[in-house]
């Protein structure tokens, strides 16, 4: 649950922007003069406050979102200062001029018209990705080409007793589990780890969890036991 109450995050939610809307619209009609008197007509003129105060906001988010310390950060928001700055300019020189404390000359026709071209190499630059911006890991795409990491191979045992039974492949028939060797022999298992235990026949090695003894050994025990 969130600790601010309701109405402070109702005005946090509407309240931006309906105040964005607002400001743009008392932008509008300075820059809309300040086209009329560079020599636009009014067909184009009112493309100005977008040209303008539209354009310090998105420089602006696009500047704020671009992550710290990648590259063409620092062009990013020095272009949003900018822009910001042509923006609050436009709004200056378009009341000074209509309440009458400015006149307008050749310098303001000047400056308004290089406003669009310098405004669209500044998006372009800003639509550009930086360089050196790591790439997004290409996800799977739902058709089984999955990745798989290759397993490391199995190193083998260093148990000498499986050596032995590698050097020697015809022992390996009679090298079996214990519970393997309970059937082939019918000697209870417990039986056979008993002597295991007592050292009366040879571990083998493991397979596994699985303790290895060879069978011949486990039927020579048997009629000693009886």
């Amino acid at each position: 649950m969130s600790v601010y109450p309701w109405y402070a995050r109702a005005a946090a939610t509407v309240g931006r922007p309906v105040v964005l809307a607002a400001a743009l619209a008392m932008s509008a009609p300075g820059e809309y003069a300040l086209a009329r008197l560079a020599g636009w007509a009014p067909a184009v003129a009112w493309l100005m406050p977008v040209t303008l105060s539209v354009y310090a906001g998105v420089a602006a988010v696009i500047a704020a979102t671009r992550p710290r310390g990648a590259a063409g950060r620092v062009s990013a928001v020095v272009g949003s200062l900018a822009a910001l700055g042509l923006a609050l300019a436009a709004q200056m020189v378009a009341h000074l001029i209509e309440t009458g404390h400015m006149a307008s000359g050749a310098w303001l026709v000047a400056a308004t018209s290089a406003v669009p071209p310098v405004v669209v190499a500044h998006l372009l630059h800003l639509a550009s990705p930086p360089q050196g911006e790591p790439q997004p890991a290409k996800e799977p795409d739902g058709r089984g080409e999955l990745e798989t990491t290759p397993e490391p191979p199995q190193e083998a045992d260093s148990d000498p007793a499986v050596l032995a039974l590698l050097s020697a492949p015809e022992e390996a028939g009679n090298v079996v589990p214990v519970a393997v060797a309970e059937t082939l022999t019918g000697v209870p298992a417990s039986t056979i780890r008993t002597w295991l235990s007592r050292g009366l026949i040879q571990r083998r090695g493991r397979r596994g969890r699985a303790v290895l003894v060879d069978v011949r050994d486990v039927r020579a025990q048997r009629p000693e036991t009886a």
